[in-house]
């Protein structure tokens, strides 16, 4: 997890009686937050999204020429996109 407040991602959460407190910077009822997906499989966690995140190719209707030439296009043109909200990252 990581905290809101100091954007440390190896927190152990310790509960007191009446607070969560981060035990790196001391927080008292920080946020804790699930880092958001880079890879394809990992959950999104972008605005609490659900979804996961998968390869997805520019062209769906084209197909692997690899075949032919290698790496064809098809293949190296593709990017993480998530199958809930439909965040994806930025195209080159």
């Amino acid at each position: 997890m990581i905290c809101a407040i100091c954007g440390y991602s190896t927190v152990t959460w310790k509960p007191s009686l009446t607070a969560t407190r981060c035990s790196h910077c001391g927080g008292i009822n920080c946020q804790r937050q699930d880092p958001v997906g880079t890879q394809e499989g990992q959950a999104c966690n972008r605005d609490g999204c659900a979804g996961h995140l998968a390869y997805v190719h520019d062209d769906p209707d084209g197909g692997c020429a690899c075949h032919i030439n290698q790496p064809c296009s098809y293949c190296t043109n593709q990017h993480l996109e998530c199958d809930t909200c439909g965040w994806g990252e930025p195209t080159r």
